[in-house]
Parts: structure tokens; sequence; C-alpha cells
């Protein structure tokens, strides 16, 4: 996730480091993403000594892993993501798409996610859907805007991702459509909600405003409904989907930056509101500017812990083997310097 360190890494920080384990946790400087150390700490924003600034601040694992049910598997795996070099391993595998450890580098503070980072979490709530509620719930792939900005291109689009995420065909049981859309040009990532029964489309747009500003304009609705009507089998009457009538959702949480509209897109989709629009709030929730620079980076590895523990990892248990390996290994390491020192 962030490269491997070494203890010549700590001599660079103004003595805020003495004590700390070197084989602890790895943190990233705001400025320039150089690896510092901390000792049983999750990365998150930190500034660095050579960046002229000297701003250190830590959080246990247990905080920043808040919303999960907190073990020790967690920072083991972690720290084995950290340690390990292996750009080509699979560390996610679903049914439909998997995550390489090069990719987990979108974890990093104030790095842009790419849509497969999104699918991951796309396809976990995929499966708790099938299990929970048969698949009333629709949950398409992430989708690149400019990709699909002619209903042909939609067409493909369909074809070649949404029918691999095993959609059921009877459109008439589905109550929700949930559709994750990337503005590659805008640089923002949204959330389409469409719910079919009452035929409205809801946005998620986590850089909505009072005064009303959104992201999502007239260009976007068009073709994603009308493609739709080409595409999704079921459909009795034609125009269906460009009837829809569109809403901003305008109590959801917003990102009070301009770099964590993903993370909270993935979010959202993991604390789905009720038909009142109301999450539970244990994952997603509002922050202000001041504690968003703090927690951003703990928000990513939360989900990204979630994903990774999620049922929908084929991965997960070989995972979990190899990050104990990797910590009996260190702690034998530990042991036999502990040992070769107490002998002098």
């Amino acid at each position: 996730m962030f490269g491997t360190i070494s203890a010549e890494h700590v001599q660079q920080f103004d003595g805020q480091l003495d004590g700390l384990d070197v084989n602890g946790l790895c943190m990233a400087c705001a400025c320039c993403s150089t690896l510092i150390v901390s000792n049983n700490m999750l990365p998150y924003l930190v500034r660095h000594y050579e960046c002229r600034t000297s701003v250190f601040d830590t959080m246990s694992v247990e905080q920043a892993c808040s919303t999960l049910s907190y073990n020790d598997d967690q920072p083991a795996v972690i720290k084995y993501i950290i340690y390990e070099n292996n750009d080509n391993e699979t560390l996610f595998e679903g049914d439909n798409c998997i995550l390489f450890r090069s990719r987990i580098e979108y974890g990093k503070p104030r790095q842009w996610l790419e849509n497969n980072v999104v699918d991951t979490v796309v396809e976990a709530v995929r499966k708790e859907e099938v299990r929970e509620r048969n698949g009333t719930n629709w949950f398409f792939p992430c989708i690149t805007y400019e990709s699909y900005k002619e209903v042909s291109s939609f067409k493909v689009y369909y074809d070649d991702h949404v029918q691999k995420f095993a959609v059921t065909s009877d459109l008439e049981a589905c109550e929700k459509i949930y559709i994750p859309i990337h503005h590659y040009g805008r640089r923002h990532f949204l959330l389409a909600v469409l719910k079919v029964p009452n035929q409205t489309c809801l946005w998620f747009d986590p850089m909505w405003s009072d005064e009303g500003y959104s992201l999502t304009d007239e260009e976007i609705l068009p073709v994603l409904l009308e493609g739709l009507d080409n595409c999704v089998p079921g459909i009795k009457t034609k125009p269906f989907f460009p009837t829809f009538e569109e809403v901003i959702q305008k109590n959801a949480p917003r990102q009070p930056n301009g770099w964590d509209c993903g993370i909270y897109v993935m979010n959202f989709l993991r604390d789905l509101p009720d038909d009142n629009g109301k999450q539970s709030g244990k994952i997603v929730v509002n922050v202000t500017e001041r504690d968003h620079e703090k927690f951003s980076q703990a928000l990513r590895i939360e989900c990204l812990l979630w994903v990774l523990f999620h049922e929908a990892n084929k991965k997960r248990d070989g995972l979990l083997l190899e990050a104990k390996r990797l910590q009996n290994k260190l702690m034998d390491s530990d042991n036999n310097s502990d040992e070769k020192e107490a002998r002098g």
C-alpha cells in the first residue's frame, strides 16, 4: 500500500518518533507522501518534517475502525499490505471484479479512487442484497460518464459489465437500482438511485450544498435513463425509465473537501437509507473540515478493511493466513534481536 519502510526514514523526523517500533505501521506525509513509522497506528494525514512542518498526530486502530468488530487480525492485514511488495497479488477477488495490491495505493491521502475500487464495495453489498432480500435491489458497477454519453456506448457497457453482476431480469420485482457514476471530466463520483415503483431518480451527490449547487445536470440523466430503456429486460411499456423524476437527496452526508467523493459514495452504499431517507449513521457521518483532515485516511482504511474481510472476498482466508505468517515472522525477528542484544 505505502511501500517498504526502513529505520532510516525514522531519522528524518525531529525526534517525534523516539521509542516507536520500526516494525510498526506506516503513515504518509500529507504534503509529499513520504513514509514514516508509527507503532500500532493506522495511516492517515501527517505532516512531514522536511516539508517544514512538524504536525504529528496519532489515532489507534480501535478509533479508526470503531465501526468494525475490532480484532487483532485487522492491524495484521494492514501490516501485511505495507510490508509485502508483490504488486500483482490479488487482495480482493469477487465473482465479477478483482483488486490488485498495486491499486491499493489509491487509499493514500488525497488520492483519486478508481472505478474498480468502487466496484469491490458494489460487489460486497450486492452479495448481501441477494442473501438478505433475494435481489430486490440491483447494484450496477461504476460507470465513467464519458464512456457512455452516447446511448449506443451505454449498451456496450451494459452487455460487458452489468450482466456479469448477475442482475435478475425481473424488473417488476425490483425496488431500487444503485448506479455509481464517475464524471471523469469533473473529477467527481456521485450515485444515482432509481426508485422503480414510484419512478424517481434520486441523486446522492457528496458535493451538494444548501445553495442548490450540484454536479448533477441535464446531460447525465437522459442518457442514463434512455440507455436503461434499451438494455434492461422486462420492460413492458416504453418509454419507462425516461419518465423518471429527478430528485436530489439533500440530507445525505457531504464531503468537506475536494478528494473524498469516492469514499463517500462507497460508504453511502454500505449504509443505505430507509424509505424515509434515514441512515444508521454507523459508517457515513457528516464531519467538519477540521475533523476530516484527521479522519479522511481513517475512512479509507476502514472501508478497505471492510472490503478485504467481507464474505464476498474469495481471497479473505488466504490473505489472513499470509498476514499472520508475516506477523509471526516479524515477532520472531524481534525476539532474536532482543536475545542478541541481551548477550551483548
